[in-house]
């Protein structure tokens, strides 16, 4: 092994890399387009022989009625620390996706008479609250439960 005392610049250089990749924020995506995540959906069915946790059926379950959702066109928001309330344990980071939709459910037509000019995207529920998987957290999984 060469001695590093002596040679200053090698410190130096291990140095900065060092505090360079110590330093260094990801940058999470926030912005998920339909069809994308409509591919992680597609992707995060897990056969029920590889399911792995007590809460995987329930995963699978809420994954398959956000699919749904996501392919009748309702609309949808990705939950960030911008539009959460404080204190959250609901927002998106890289391993889980958390998203709002808005629907005409049985209390659209029935309680809000059906209200298009104040309700014309059906309404937010969190019976409506749904988290999928990343595609960093489905590559980690490599096709077991991601739960």
């Amino acid at each position: 092994m060469e001695n590093h005392i002596e040679s200053g610049t090698k410190w130096s250089s291990l140095i900065c890399i060092i505090i360079i990749c110590t330093t260094s924020t990801t940058i999470l995506k926030m912005k998920y387009e339909r069809q994308e995540l409509i591919e992680i959906c597609e992707a995060a069915f897990v056969p029920q022989s590889k399911w792995s946790d007590r809460d995987s059926a329930s995963s699978q379950i809420k994954l398959g009625t956000a699919y749904a959702l996501l392919k009748a066109g309702c609309k949808y928001e990705i939950q960030t620390k911008e539009n959460s309330d404080e204190g959250s344990s609901c927002i998106t980071d890289d391993n889980t996706i958390w998203i709002q939709f808005w629907v005409k459910d049985f209390q659209w037509f029935d309680w809000l008479d059906a209200d298009e000019e104040e309700y014309p995207d059906g309404r937010e529920d969190h019976d409506y609250h749904f988290y999928l998987p990343t595609k960093k957290r489905l590559s980690e999984s490599q096709g077991e439960d991601w739960y």
